[in-house]
């Protein structure tokens, strides 16, 4: 991860795949589960949403080698909602 929101984001999404996250080094006392679990259920889905979305687009374009109508044929989604997905995650 680049920054700090993308590894929160990893970590959340890991979380709710039912992954524990492996933690290297100092781990801050307070898990990220916990800060997930004090979320209002609204915002904690919305996370686990937009991590599980960022993912997916980003195993699905890296499959079609950045082909956005190889990525739309694949994951059986409309080109034009593939490409509003990807502009919501600043992915294009």
């Amino acid at each position: 991860p680049g920054n700090v929101r993308e590894l929160r984001n990893v970590v959340l999404g890991a979380l709710a795949l039912g992954e524990a996250p492996t933690l290297g080094g100092d781990a801050p006392e307070e898990s990220a589960e916990a800060s997930l679990l004090d979320l209002s259920f609204r915002d904690a889905k919305r996370q686990a949403v937009d991590t599980f979305e960022r993912r997916y687009l980003r195993h699905n374009l890296d499959q079609s080698e950045g082909n956005i109508r190889e990525t739309a044929r694949r994951t059986r989604m409309d080109r034009s909602y593939l490409m509003e997905l990807m502009k919501r995650h600043g992915m294009r």
